[in-house]
């Protein structure tokens, strides 16, 4: 309601433009700092890899044993990137269903229900709470209404947006 965000990766750039949803002629573009770019490819590493194949991107997986968590007893597994840039992953012992992502920061990603799309299983909602730089507790709730998979898009679509002087 407030604003349409887009958030753009190309390699090693990053841009974030927040445009007003009545006005498309109103938009602010940010271009992304070295930390967010490099916590912007983790996550993406994260949401798009299933858990494999982390070294290719210069990451290790750690094994940190069992323990239990709201009651299930879980195994958690530590999917590092770099030394502050860690997601914990909390992986139901008896199903193998993910339970709970942690970040090195203390943030925690939920997911809830499931779509299912040519024969790949994606989370249909994602809870996300941190806290804010004042210690309040910010939650963000994503709900996916269509997933689409391995379609391809112009590079130039992922590019810095030029700025357009009148």
């Amino acid at each position: 309601e407030k604003g349409i965000e887009m958030t753009g990766l190309n390699g090693y750039e990053g841009w974030q433009r927040v445009q007003d949803p009545k006005d498309s002629s109103r938009w602010q573009l940010t271009l992304l700092s070295k930390e967010q770019i490099k916590r912007l490819r983790a996550n993406t590493w994260e949401n798009l890899s299933f858990f494999r194949g982390i070294e290719r991107v210069g990451g290790t997986v750690e094994d940190q044993g069992s323990t239990t968590l709201h009651g299930v007893k879980v195994h958690k597994v530590a999917f590092i990137h770099s030394p502050d840039i860690i997601f914990f992953r909390y992986f139901d012992e008896a199903t193998g269903r993910l339970v709970l992502t942690e970040t090195e920061a203390g943030g925690h990603i939920r997911e809830e229900g499931e779509m299912m799309v040519q024969g790949v299983r994606f989370p249909q909602r994602l809870i996300t709470s941190s806290k804010n730089s004042e210690g309040h507790e910010i939650t963000v709730s994503i709900t996916f209404e269509k997933i689409t998979l391995n379609e391809t898009f112009p590079e130039s679509l992922f590019a810095v947006p030029a700025l357009s002087v009148n």
